[in-house]
């Protein structure tokens, strides 16, 4: 993911439109190794990043940076 974009990955930040469509489903393995998400929120993959997203209103709760 390109830097600009990486940069608004922030936590109680809104995700933008341009990053909602790079949106993936949490594969159902890694779902079942993590904790379940609070009401309202899912886990979805952006980018290489794991993000706790609030999805009535595209809030960011948290978001996981793997190093490879």
């Amino acid at each position: 993911m390109p830097p600009g974009l990486e940069r608004q990955l922030v936590v109680r930040g809104t995700l933008p439109p341009g990053l909602r469509r790079r949106m993936e489903p949490c594969p159902p393995g890694l779902e079942r190794e993590l904790p379940p998400p609070p009401p309202h929120c899912e886990h979805v993959i952006i980018g290489g990043h794991l993000v706790l997203l609030n999805r009535e209103n595209f809030r960011i709760v948290d978001v996981f940076h793997f190093e490879l």
